[in-house]
């Protein structure tokens, strides 16, 4: 599983980096609790996966945020990633929770570009 996961990562990586100027972003955001919000509004799996459909539709990509990403992942986490990668979302992972930041697909932080 973990393994896949990685995959779909470096995937998106590349896709998802790019997304400071695409309209149609899903941010992400997995609290240490298990709390999931969506663009700031908490979410239960059933809203983030209808969001997930509208965003694909439209070509959007998702910013992904997780507190305490060095820890063992929650369910939640599990559970959010496994409705990423059944909707095969480009995904920007961010160690940062306001997103202004990427992990690139070596595993460095980089700045994302802002919208002027």
């Amino acid at each position: 599983m973990l393994r896949l996961l990685f995959v779909f990562f470096i995937i998106g990586v590349a896709m998802a980096s790019q997304a400071s100027a695409a309209e149609n972003i899903l941010k992400v955001r997995v609290a240490s609790s298990g709390a999931v919000n969506l663009n700031g509004r908490s979410v239960d799996r059933t809203t983030l996966e209808t969001e997930l459909r509208k965003a694909k539709a439209s070509k959007g990509v998702v910013w992904y945020y997780r507190e305490n990403p060095g820890g063992e992942p929650t369910p939640q986490v599990l559970e959010v990633f496994e409705i990423l990668v059944k909707h095969e979302m480009p995904i920007s992972i961010s160690s940062k929770p306001d997103f202004s930041d990427y992990i690139d697909e070596n595993g460095y932080s980089k700045p994302r570009k802002q919208k002027p």
